[in-house]
């Protein structure tokens, strides 16, 4: 569950997109921690270069005529992917 809520808690901070603050104190705990990580990137990077390599990475195949919420649920999911393979759970 933590790298889910990590997935999608960094691909909506670098899209611009609500995150939610309705947490349990862990969960509280990952998402800021997320965040901070999120803003650190977007600071290094910038945002649109950090979205580009996200897309690059998480986006093939994506349709164009996708909302944004969609395409943002689908790079995170497969980020959460990503990240079970190298870390497990």
């Amino acid at each position: 569950q933590d790298l889910s809520l990590l997935a999608t808690t960094y691909l909506r901070t670098v899209y611009g997109m609500h995150v939610s603050e309705q947490w349990d104190q862990h969960a509280g705990l990952v998402r800021r921690r997320t965040i901070e990580r999120a803003n650190s990137d977007i600071a290094k990077m910038g945002r649109k270069a950090l979205q580009e390599e996200l897309e690059m990475r998480f986006g093939g195949g994506l349709s164009d005529h996708l909302s944004k919420e969609a395409k943002v649920n689908t790079m995170a999911e497969r980020f959460y992917l990503e990240l079970r393979q190298k870390y497990g759970s």
